[in-house]
Order: structure tokens, then C-alpha cells, then sequence
């Protein structure tokens, strides 16, 4: 046979960059909403100093850990490669500017497609022509929180209202928090995730969008139902994620996860 004959198996080849200590799926639901078969594989990188305090710090050691996924994705054959985790990032990407340059020099130095969870999150919001925007940032910890608005910020975007589950008044304090991250696994359950994005719309109802930030609150089977209860566009860490990867490769979405994914 002649290898110039032999086909591609998927039309686009995926690599996940996943934050350690926790049990991402986004390459699972990268799978289930893509509407063309794709190739997927993850990086879980094993971190000594993993740490979800209420602190931001590291950046030089959570950077290394992304350089050496998206090596090891690249030798493996990925060609897209996304990194996942809002929170996990903001020590190295603390601002637009210097994100979106650091995304374009590890794309160069690679030879891959990098896609960085905040330009992903950034580039949705304008996709759907948001300026003004009421955030959720559920179980993120106070310093987290102010840290992903003032990286907002710095993206042009003007921030009506952001706040936790313990300011929404969801969850009484730090440690219920805590108790549902053990039981889950850092999934949190699907109502708590829909009410909490209910609520920040309540808070800014002249919002132009419903931004939920924070990788292990999974949003994607509540995004049409927040659209459906706030009369809002809703973008997420995975939906934006999602749709990020999917368009990098020309890859369609299935319909029925929200405005985002259906502009694909």
C-alpha cells in the first residue's frame, strides 16, 4: 500500500492540557458535543505543590507544567492543543494582553495550535457580542475572584457584577465548599451550577451576557437552560473551551448546548 493513499481516522487531532489534582473530562465532552468524530487526548500532569488555597501563585512552575503537555501532546501528534482550568492559569495569566502573547509564542514555539483557557473565554464573550457582564464565579475562592475580574477587565469587559456561591448566599461558608469538592470530585452538582448563573444575571440584569467562570462547575448541560431563564447569552470555562477547540479545527457542534456552540 501506498502510505500517500492512507487516510486521516479523525479530521481534527485534539490535546487537553488538564489543571492536576482533579478529574477533568473536558476531553470527554469535547467528544460527546463535537458533531464530527474527533481525535482526543489529555495530559494530566502530577504537580507536588497543587494547591486550590484561596491564593494565585507559581507561575513559573504551573507555565513548566503547560510546556511540557503540550510537548508531550505534540509528540503524541496533537495538532490542536487546549489548555483547561481558569483558575489554574491566572498565576501566568493574569491579563489580556500578556496572555493572548504568551498563547501566539507557545503556538510558535510548538509548531501546534495552543488555545488558553482565558483567550477562550475572552474570544467567546465577543463571539456573542458581550460587553457588559454579570460573572459567577461559584466556587472560586475571594482572591481567585479577583483576580479573573481584573483579568476581565483588562480584556475591555465591563464587570456588573461578580461573586461566589457564599455571596449569592447558595452555600453558608468556606467549607461547605470543601464538602461538596470531596464528594464530587470537584464536579458540582448541575442545580447548584444553573442557580448560581441565575443569580448573577439577577444581580446585573442589563447584562449583555451570564459568564460562569471555573472548570470544576461543568455548565454545559444547564447553558440552555440559564439562556431559557435569564433571556441572556451564557458562556462558560468549558462551553468557551468547547467552542474554542472545535472551531480551531473547523468542527461543528452538536445543537442544543446553548447560543455559543450553535454559532459554530
Amino acid at each position: 500500500m501506498n502510505p500517500q493513499s492512507c487516510d486521516r481516522r479523525f479530521p481534527a487531532y485534539y490535546g487537553v492540557v488538564s489543571p492536576p489534582a482533579s478529574f477533568d473530562y473536558s476531553a470527554q465532552q469535547l467528544l460527546e458535543t463535537s458533531a464530527s468524530r474527533i481525535g482526543v487526548i489529555q495530559q494530566m500532569p502530577t504537580y507536588s505543590l497543587a494547591s486550590y488555597e484561596d491564593s494565585v501563585s507559581d507561575s513559573e512552575g504551573r507555565l513548566e507544567l503547560l510546556r511540557r503537555g503540550i510537548a508531550g501532546l505534540k509528540a503524541a501528534g496533537a495538532e490542536i492543543v487546549g489548555q483547561f482550568g481558569g483558575y489554574w492559569s491566572l498565576s501566568y495569566s493574569p491579563d489580556s494582553a500578556c496572555t493572548r502573547a504568551l498563547m501566539k509564542s507557545l503556538s510558535k514555539d510548538f509548531g501546534v495550535t495552543v488555545i488558553l483557557a482565558w483567550i477562550a473565554i475572552e474570544d467567546a464573550l465577543h463571539q456573542i457580542s458581550a460587553k457588559r457582564i454579570a460573572v459567577t464565579t461559584g466556587y472560586y475562592r475571594p482572591t481567585w475572584t479577583v483576580a479573573t475580574v481584573a483579568y476581565l477587565s483588562s480584556a475591555g469587559f465591563d464587570v456588573l457584577y461578580a461573586g461566589d456561591l457564599i455571596d449569592q448566599g447558595i452555600l453558608p461558608n468556606h467549607q461547605a465548599k470543601l464538602d461538596i469538592e470531596a464528594a464530587t470530585n470537584w464536579d458540582y452538582p448541575d442545580e447548584i451550577a444553573f442557580r448560581s448563573c441565575i443569580e448573577s444575571w439577577k444581580r446585573a440584569r442589563n447584562c449583555d451576557a451570564v459568564l460562569q467562570c471555573g472548570a470544576g462547575m461543568r455548565t454545559l448541560d444547564v447553558a440552555a437552560d440559564v439562556e431559557q431563564g435569564t433571556g441572556k447569552p451564557f458562556v462558560s470555562t468549558d462551553t468557551a473551551f468547547i467552542w474554542a477547540m472545535l472551531k480551531a479545527g473547523g468542527i461543528k457542534a452538536k445543537p442544543g448546548n446553548g447560543r455559543l456552540l450553535s454559532t459554530l
